[in-house]
């Protein structure tokens, strides 16, 4: 016997993939866009999020037991939510540092001062951690009106299922009604 369970969502998981699509792209545009970032230590910074390529590179959308998902780079949450402290490798922090590219407030960076720039940088993220841009919570705070519509989808799927639902529990249709068939009670 077909339950609510049995329900097919077609309608609700493309309207859900659509979204779950919007939001990386916006995503997408929050890691590009330049923001201004200031350090403990009085210095400021402005520059895109994901200027080593990697972050944007990571997103993608994901199927799950009951909708999507976005996953990326861990970084991007540590990014968004801050940490009090962080640990990252010296040869990720100088891939880093050589892909950003990070440019010396003075002189100019030679393979000896990218290593040490890279360690000093290390240094930092364990001792004060990453500042928190929320730029991820926004995004999805920002983008709920984008799931206005989405009970339009479940009613269709609703729709769509219901006449399997009633047959299975022994009504017929007939023209546009449904009666039970009580030969199929006997």
């Amino acid at each position: 016997m077909a339950t609510i369970k049995d329900i097919q969502t077609k309608n609700t998981m493309l309207f859900l993939s659509n979204y779950t699509d919007e939001l990386i792209g916006y995503t997408k545009e929050e890691i590009l866009r330049k923001r201004t970032r200031r350090y403990k230590s009085g210095r400021t910074t402005t520059s895109p999020i994901n200027s080593s390529g990697d972050g944007a590179r990571s997103l993608q959308k994901v199927t799950t037991e009951d909708g999507y998902d976005m996953l990326g780079n861990d970084y991007l949450e540590d990014v968004d939510e801050g940490t009090q402290s962080s640990k990252a490798t010296l040869s990720e922090i100088l891939r880093w540092v050589k892909q950003k590219p990070v440019k010396p407030t003075t002189g100019r960076l030679t393979p000896k001062s990218q290593k040490s720039l890279a360690r000093l940088i290390q240094k930092s993220l364990v001792f004060n951690g990453i500042h928190r841009t929320a730029f991820l919570t926004d995004l999805v705070e920002n983008s709920y009106d984008k799931l206005t519509g989405i009970e339009e989808s479940v009613a269709d799927d609703v729709v769509d299922s219901m006449e399997d639902i009633l047959e299975d529990a022994g009504l017929t249709k007939k023209g546009e009604k449904y009666v039970l068939d009580i030969k199929r009670w006997k």
